[in-house]
């Protein structure tokens, strides 16, 4: 079971390395320390919901997107949403602003609102 939870643990931390993005959100949730308490794969999972909304998808898409990259449920997704529904609001927040400051200095034209 430890070599299965180490497998799925590197595959989530392969998302990192070739997403800045995904890296920077990551710091965002790890910032947080409910959130910090969570399974890598779980972490990485909320850093990526966290980007796709703050990129505009839905909700429902975001959740299934980041479950799929990251191989968690979706339940999961949501029951950690749901429990802390401000927090991860509030980290979406920083997210955009993040993903906005990123594509000015990089001369990346604005994110557009969906």
């Amino acid at each position: 079971m430890h070599l299965i939870a180490s497998l799925v643990n590197s595959r989530a931390l392969k998302l990192l390395s070739g997403y800045r993005v995904v890296r920077l959100a990551l710091n965002l949730v790890d910032s947080d320390p409910i959130l910090k308490a969570r399974t890598t794969r779980g972490r990485v999972a909320i850093a990526l919901y966290i980007v796709y909304r703050a990129l505009g998808y839905s909700k429902t898409r975001s959740k299934l997107l980041a479950s799929k990259a990251c191989r968690v449920s979706v339940k999961s997704l949501e029951r950690v949403e749901k429990a802390y529904r401000w927090r991860v609001g509030e980290l979406e927040v920083r997210a955009r602003e993040l993903l906005e400051r990123l594509a000015r200095e990089e001369k990346l034209p604005p994110i557009p609102l969906l």
